[in-house]
């Protein structure tokens, strides 16, 4: 049995349900997609597996699935809430123009993060990293309709930036970064 399963037979448990063949079914599934995917995705999945699951027992399941643990959502640029799998560590790279997410899988970043942690005297269980941008597609289909979103035209001088509250123009890439609570510009 692999930790997800235990960790939500676990939480089954001490909540009183069952782990019925159809929630292990979809836990199953949601695992082996190995990807970040919507209700009605999973669906598609699980419905083709078995056609006696219905989206409300998705919908349900995936519930339990966060409030374990072994699952996290996240509202994507689309609009679209999505769900994936929690593995105590995950980078990613996201386009705010098409929604696309790529895993950032790199060795030198997951030791910065650790070293940072480490300097502040944190220790790790968990590390998200959202970097979020405009994708190679997107970019080279805006510069063939050679239609820049605001952000990216620039003067001679320094990059125009919309102004974005509780963000911060940084000087070195000249992208908006999340200004900190407590911190002014």
């Amino acid at each position: 049995m692999n930790p997800q399963h235990h960790i939500f037979k676990e939480y089954l448990v001490a909540n009183g349900l069952k782990l019925t063949q159809q929630r292990k079914l979809i836990l199953n599934v949601f695992i082996t997609l190995d990807q970040a995917v919507s209700p009605e995705e999973l669906f598609h999945e699980v419905h083709g597996l078995d056609q006696g699951i219905s989206l409300s027992t998705v919908y349900r399941t995936l519930k339990h699935l966060l409030q374990s643990g072994v699952a996290r959502c996240m509202l994507q640029s689309d609009g679209v809430t999505r769900y994936e799998g929690v593995t105590g560590h995950y980078c990613r790279l996201v386009c705010e123009h098409c929604g696309k997410s790529l895993p950032l899988d790199n060795p030198y970043l997951h030791c910065l993060q650790h070293e940072a942690a480490r300097q502040e005297g944190f220790h790790l269980y968990e590390c998200v990293m959202e970097l979020r941008g405009i994708c190679k597609s997107c970019r080279d289909r805006l510069d063939r309709a050679d239609a820049r979103p605001d952000w990216q035209a620039e003067t001679p001088d320094t990059p125009h930036l919309p102004e974005r509250p509780g963000y911060i123009h940084c000087g070195q890439c000249h992208g908006p970064h999340k200004q900190k609570k407590g911190r002014s510009t």
